[in-house]
Order: C-alpha cells, then sequence, then structure tokens
C-alpha cells in the first residue's frame, strides 16, 4: 500500500473510475455516438451477472472499523472492479485491448483494497473468494 495524506483521495478518485454509473454513462452515450446498442446490452448483461452472482455468494464485507467508505452489497465480485473491466473492454472496443482493461480494473481493484471494502480475493474471480472462512456465520 502507499502511503501517506493522498492515499484515502487517490484511492476515492480510481474507485469512481470504476462507477457503474459513470461508466455506464460512458457506455450510453458510445453506442447512442455509433448507433451500436450491443455494447449497452453487453454492459447492463455483465452488471446483472456480477449482480446474481454477488446474490448467490453473498460474501461478507472486511469488518467494519477497516472502512474508509461505506459498501453496498456484498463484497464479490466487486461491482466496481467488473464495471471497470467491462467498461473500458466496450469502450476501446477490442480484446486486443485487454491490457487496458486490465490496467484500469486492477487500478480500481487496488483502490477498493486501500478503502477496506473488499477482501483481496474479490478482487479477482478467485476460487478462494467463495470459501467458507470468508462467509457470514
Amino acid at each position: 500500500m502507499f502511503g501517506g495524506d493522498l492515499q484515502q483521495p487517490i484511492a476515492h478518485t480510481l474507485t469512481r473510475l470504476g462507477s457503474p454509473t459513470l461508466t455506464g454513462a460512458q457506455i450510453a452515450a458510445l453506442a447512442a455516438g455509433t448507433r451500436d446498442w450491443r455494447l449497452l446490452a453487453v454492459y447492463v448483461s455483465g452488471l446483472a451477472t456480477r449482480h446474481q452472482l454477488a446474490a448467490i455468494v453473498n460474501r461478507a464485507r472486511l469488518p467494519r472499523e477497516r472502512w474508509r467508505e461505506i459498501p453496498i452489497g456484498p463484497s464479490f465480485p466487486s461491482c466496481h472492479t467488473t464495471a471497470a473491466l467491462l467498461g473500458t473492454l466496450l469502450i476501446t472496443g477490442s480484446p486486443g485491448c485487454a491490457a487496458a482493461s486490465i490496467a484500469v480494473g486492477g487500478a480500481v481493484g487496488v483502490s477498493c483494497l486501500l478503502l477496506g471494502v473488499h477482501w483481496p480475493s474479490s478482487q479477482g474471480y478467485a476460487p478462494p473468494a467463495a470459501s467458507a472462512e470468508s462467509r457470514p456465520a
């Protein structure tokens, strides 16, 4: 982790880059400009799938005393990281630009860790994320 007085403002800014609302507005504008409404359909479908997976897994958040942000909903999978990855991939328009998606999604994911609202494994769709020890009792 990086430290100092800049940690929290930088983390908040990076997390906002993955806001489903902000990313969705960008995708909607792109879809309207290109008249390719499939972009918006893929984005909305991707977030709906993430929402359903989060409801099924229902992974608890980190302990409240670690929060530097007020989280909403379960920890896994991360909504902001999912929106950042999917949005960047759709905006760049090419699977060949996956590195950009991974970089933006990774930055958003790290910011969520710094804000204390996600477990590290909630940032990637790793099997440990559904482990019994991280579920609420």
